[in-house]
C-alpha cells in the first residue's frame, strides 16, 4: 500500500515539476518567478518519493512488520489509512482555493489535518496554523510579491 501512495505522490511531483514552467521560472532581470517554487516543490516531490518507492520494494517485507506500533502507537494500517484522509484533505482544499482564497484554505486543511488526523490540542493547533498561514503570507506575498488566489 505505501508503495501505490509514493508512486501516487511521485507522479504528482512529476506533473507539478512540468506544469511549473507554464508559470515563468525566472522573470526578467534574473527574478525569481511564481514558477520556480512549484518546480522546486515538483521536483523534490517526485524525486523523494521514488527514492522511497525503491526503498519500499527493495526492502519489503513480510506483512507482519507493517502492523508493528510507531512511536505514537499507531499500527500501519492506521498510518496508510491517515495518509489517505491527509490525500483527500488536500484535494478539497484545492478545491475550495477558488472560493475560500488560497490561505483560508491552507489555514483550514492545517487545522483540520492537526486536530482531526493528528488528534493535536485545538491550542497548539491553532498556533501552528495561525504561523503556517503567516509564514505563507510573508513569503509569497511581501518578500516575493507573488499575488495568491483570493
Amino acid at each position: 500500500m505505501k508503495a501505490i501512495a509514493y508512486a501516487v505522490l511521485a507522479c504528482l511531483g512529476v506533473a507539478v515539476f512540468a506544469t511549473s514552467f507554464g508559470y515563468r521560472v525566472v522573470q526578467d532581470h534574473g527574478q525569481v518567478g511564481p514558477g520556480f517554487l512549484p518546480m522546486v516543490a515538483g521536483g523534490l516531490l517526485a524525486v523523494l518519493n521514488v527514492v522511497l518507492l525503491f526503498h519500499e520494494v527493495r526492502h519489503r517485507t513480510a506483512d507482519t512488520e507493517d502492523d508493528a506500533a510507531d512511536i505514537f502507537g499507531r499500527t500501519g494500517k492506521q498510518r496508510t489509512r491517515m495518509l489517505w484522509v491527509v490525500y483527500a484533505l488536500t484535494l478539497g482544499a484545492l478545491l475550495l482555493v477558488p472560493l475560500a482564497g488560497f490561505l483560508l484554505s491552507l489555514g483550514l486543511l492545517v487545522l483540520v489535518i492537526s486536530t482531526l488526523v493528528e488528534r493535536r490540542p485545538i491550542v497548539p493547533a491553532l498556533a501552528v496554523t495561525g504561523g503556517s498561514v503567516a509564514a505563507i503570507y510573508l513569503v509569497f506575498v511581501v518578500f516575493l510579491e507573488i499575488p495568491l488566489p483570493t
